[in-house]
């Protein structure tokens, strides 16, 4: 399966080289190279493989998958729903070095990174980031676009909303729910429901005040990609 990475920053080349672990593993997957809309990067090469062009080549490069290599959760979940209503084909991704029980439900353009660990009767959303080292427990359930950050742990039962951004090395206690976009500060610990599109800090987690407009990334680029005016 020919894929392509639609992005060559950090995120995406962590992306890149689980590809290239699988592929070595058992060849079913082949990276064929890298989008990215900044020009300073075409021509580029990480890990062996080339920056073939920005976001809207896409259709000159010949592939049979693609997978969001954007961290921000709101440009890939622009970017993901725009590939999915143009039929493109969204591969999961999964670290042969991440550990995920037989019973676990993984959506796709989804990744997971070395380390991770997914135990059973967990749902995955779609696109979704399960990064290195972050641990799921049992009856998990994480929606789509969400991110667990690098050594982020979620106890038993969590539910964890869509879009929702989960700080490096933050801790959910066993049955929490994390609200829609909710954001939780890196080293935080978590021991009650977070509110939708909160921000929760500390330990334990309080939520701070919320802010007079709700953040939008800068999505310029992608709105050219996705031919908005």
């Amino acid at each position: 399966m020919r894929i392509v990475v639609l992005g060559a920053g950090g995120h995406a080349r962590v992306i890149a080289d689980a590809i290239l672990n699988d592929a070595s593993v058992d060849g079913r997957l082949d990276l064929v190279g890298f989008l990215d809309d900044d020009p300073m990067l075409l021509n580029r090469r990480f890990l062996g493989r080339p920056v073939l062009g920005s976001f809207a080549d896409l259709g000159n490069v010949p592939h049979d998958a693609v997978v969001v290599g954007i961290g921000d959760n709101e440009t890939r979940r622009r970017l993901f729903e725009e590939l999915e209503s143009k039929g493109e084909n969204l591969v999961t991704v999964i670290h042969p070095h991440a550990r995920i029980a037989h019973d676990v439900n993984i959506n796709k353009g989804t990744v997971v990174f070395a380390g991770a660990i997914v135990n059973t009767g967990s749902v995955i959303g779609k696109n979704v980031i399960l990064n290195t080292g972050c641990t799921v427990d049992h009856d998990c359930g994480v929606h789509s676009h969400a991110h667990v950050c690098p050594g982020a742990h979620l106890g038993g039962n969590v539910t964890v909303g869509e879009g929702a951004f989960l700080g490096i090395g933050c801790s959910i206690s066993h049955g929490m729910k994390l609200g829609e976009w909710s954001t939780i500060g890196a080293g935080s610990v978590v021991i009650r429901d977070i509110a939708p599109e909160a921000t929760a800090v500390g330990v334990p987690a309080r939520e701070l005040p919320p802010k007079p407009t709700k953040h939008k990334a800068d999505t310029r680029d992608l709105d050219l990609f996705m031919g908005a005016e």
